[in-house]
């Protein structure tokens, strides 16, 4: 069920200039409001002049802000694409109150100004490059809503999804004055992926189902709050600012872990953790500590400042790679100190696929 709004060069229909009409299917819609509409602005300024909207999940009907009003009895039926006759701004309104499922984005013109009302219904949102927005609140206007991708909003300051209990999925990335976000105390909550903000500090405590977290490319993130033991098995936080990770005995299950491009000096993994890949590449390191488990397959620890000994260390501890579940196991560890003085052979000889520079 889909609801998407694009922009491209394909053929439909085309406004005259405020022709105040109604097309599309015949059946009766409430009066649009704030309450029950998504509404936004559309620039058409340049040789782009259409949209076009995939529907499902409900009828749905669409002022087009040239005095046009389009009706939809089942958008899934096929691509709705509508021309604009004039080059200025237009105020779109989609009637929305039956959908459960929406995506509104743009790929050329610039959209901006957008308003949600209140869509109970609504399960899956995704909502893309919108500009002169600042708040977002899905707590009053999705309650309900399941799945959430806000992207690349370029003025976005504020996003409340604190009382849509249901979230399972959210997407909230690319949004650089976006400075804090609340995504605690979802009990249904599988997969955060909260990449290329601002954040400094992120909770998530009360996340008892979080199974994947992705807090990458946040420049100015330090710090992570977890609850005593957690499902989390795959975690990146690459181009951020840890110093420390003292965090890493809360995360058991953790199996995938990217901290590349942080200020690691030392990075010591627990003994009980069970860890499939390891990036811990672009960092400070002088010590990397990681016990020998038969799941291991790469391990990336480049560009860091480990010597001869810490190499040396660490090809002991890794030990033999295995060839279950894995026929190869990888390991980088060029642009260290120690990369022509330590006991090259050893990894070698002990199974290891040495990668080298360039070669990834």
């Amino acid at each position: 069920m889909i609801c998407i709004f694009i922009i491209c060069l394909i053929g439909g229909l085309s406004s005259c200039a405020e022709d105040r009409s109604v097309i599309g299917d015949d059946f009766e819609i409430p009066k649009l409001t704030d309450e029950n509409t998504i509404e936004f602005t559309v620039d058409v300024l340049g040789e782009w002049t259409q949209l076009e909207v995939f529907g499902g999940g409900g009828r749905m009907a669409i002022e087009w802000g040239d005095g046009r009003l389009q009706k939809i009895e089942d958008p899934e039926a096929g691509l709705i694409t509508y021309k604009y006759g004039n080059r200025r701004s237009y105020r779109v309104r989609i009637w929305a109150e039956e959908l459960d499922y929406c995506n509104l984005g743009s790929l050329l013109l610039p959209v901006k100004d957008l308003r949600i009302g209140n869509l109970p219904k609504m399960r899956d949102l995704a909502l893309t490059c919108f500009a002169n927005t600042r708040e977002i609140d899905l707590s009053r206007s999705c309650p309900n809503v399941e799945n959430v991708n806000i992207g690349n909003c370029a003025d976005l300051e504020y996003v409340d999804i604190s009382q849509c209990d249901s979230l399972k999925s959210v997407l909230i990335g690319g949004n650089p004055k976006l400075t804090s976000l609340d995504v605690t105390d979802k009990c249904k909550l599988k997969n955060l992926n909260c990449s290329g903000n601002q954040l400094s500090s992120l909770s998530l405590k009360d996340l008892p189902q979080l199974n994947s977290l992705d807090c990458s490319y946040n420049p100015e993130l330090s710090r992570l709050e977890f609850d005593e033991k957690m499902e989390i098995s795959t975690l990146f936080i690459g181009h951020c600012n840890f110093q420390n990770l003292d965090f890493l005995d809360r995360l058991p299950l953790l199996l995938e872990f990217v901290c590349r491009n942080n200020q690691l000096k030392e990075l010591e993994l627990p003994e009980s953790l069970w860890i499939k890949y390891l990036d811990c590449s672009n960092n400070q390191l002088t010590r990397l500590s990681i016990s020998e488990n038969w799941l291991l397959t790469r391990v990336d620890c480049h560009s860091n400042r480990l010597d001869k000994e810490a190499l040396n260390q660490l090809f002991e501890m890794l030990g033999t790679a295995s060839d279950y579940p894995h026929s190869k196991s990888y390991l980088s560890y060029y642009d260290n100190p120690g990369e022509y003085t330590c006991n090259q052979e050893m990894p070698v000889r002990n199974g290891w696929t040495i990668e080298e520079k360039g070669a990834q």
